[in-house]
């Protein structure tokens, strides 16, 4: 596991570690939507969707590797997650 974003996605017997080089597709104004859900939505790009298990809970972690100066001064901060119906 060398790039990208990991994941760990319980299916109904084992877990299986997605580590993957997941290319997300940004959105016209330079942000990044990702989607979380059992199935991946119509017209979404593949990178931009984790699946999840239905019924079951799951959390995200946000990991970064040599976060610039705006992280450490506090002037960014990650978006929240809001729910897309």
């Amino acid at each position: 596991m060398t790039l990208g974003t990991e994941t760990i996605v319980k299916t109904m017997c084992r877990q299986i570690l997605v580590a993957a080089a997941l290319v997300f597709t940004p959105t016209t104004d330079g942000s990044t939507t990702v989607y979380f859900g059992p199935t991946q939505p119509n017209g979404i790009d593949r990178g931009n969707w984790i699946q999840t298990v239905p019924g079951k809970g799951w959390c995200a972690l946000l990991r970064l590797y040599s976060p610039l100066k705006p992280f450490f001064d506090k002037s960014w901060r990650a978006g929240e997650i809001d729910e897309v119906k």
